[in-house]
């Protein structure tokens, strides 16, 4: 099946750090739902649901039918549903406008309330010239200088096509502390066709501003900027920044959100030329 509409998010883990063991049906460390909803007051609607990984082959599930005014929740942490401890992106295709949105929460270890939980609508397609370049305004990197509280970010860029992505990064500084903070500026990335890629942020050389590292990696300083990539071909990204504990496996806070695309000569944001 090939849906005439299509949505999209690029974030997606199941955190197991207890090999799979369960507690009252549900995982310990994540869980992960789907809802499909069709808002049509009378027509069902046929759906297909694929799922990208950084180096597996695509999964799909289905099609299936949504009937009218149907909600769908989807678990996809259920058996047999999607591998732990691996980044996926999801593609939805449905015959009919359909609103998706994916949930996500985290628990400490036998724990009955989640620490945190996290949504995110998926992005309505079709892709174009438009989503071959995207902006996050709000882009993060804290110390790491062994405090009890610290946090992090991944940029997931997942690329449905049939093609590779090279995709060109840049990072902005930013004068909220009276000076200019100065990056290496550039990076540079392939994904593959059908594949989505989590860069680890913090570890990238290119948002380490000069004079902010000491030995061993630790930053000494915050920093906010701004990020902003260009591809060849349309993709999806979307960053999220999770909060941790020293010495605590567990997450304890999490926001995630689907970049502002401006890509092609319609948007005035296309980074100085068109895509």
């Amino acid at each position: 099946m090939e849906g005439k509409y299509a949505y999209y998010c690029s974030e997606g883990i199941l955190f197991d750090f207890c090999e799979g063991k369960r507690l009252e049906g549900r995982l310990l460390n994540s869980a992960a739902t789907l809802s499909l909803f069709n808002p049509h007051p009378e027509k069902a609607t046929s759906v297909l649901l694929t799922c990208y990984f950084v180096e597996l082959e695509p999964i799909t599930k289905g099609p299936f039918t949504l009937e009218a005014e149907q909600l769908r929740q989807i678990h996809l942490h259920e058996p047999l549903m999607l591998l732990h401890n691996t980044h996926y992106a999801l593609k939805v295709e449905a015959d009919l406008p359909i609103v998706a949105q994916h949930t996500t929460s985290d628990f400490s270890p036998f724990a009955q309330v989640p620490n945190d939980m996290e949504t995110v609508t998926l992005y309505a397609g079709p892709l174009g010239k438009k989503e071959t370049a995207w902006y996050f305004t709000d882009t993060w990197m804290g110390t790491n200088d062994k405090r009890s509280w610290y946090e992090h970010e991944t940029l997931s860029i997942s690329n449905p096509n049939q093609e590779a992505a090279d995709v060109c990064l840049k990072f902005f500084g930013s004068y909220a502390t009276g000076e200019r903070v100065e990056f290496e500026r550039e990076a540079h990335i392939t994904i593959p066709a059908e594949r989505v890629i989590p860069l680890r942020l913090w570890e990238l050389a290119e948002v380490q501003f000069r004079g902010s590292v000491t030995g061993g990696g630790i930053h000494e300083k915050s920093v906010d900027f701004s990020s902003w990539l260009r591809s060849s071909v349309p993709i999806i990204a979307q960053k999220t920044r999770r909060a941790y504990k020293q010495f605590d496996t567990a997450i304890h806070g999490t926001w995630t959100v689907i970049g502002t695309p401006c890509g092609g000569s319609e948007s005035a944001f296309s980074g100085g030329q068109d895509a």
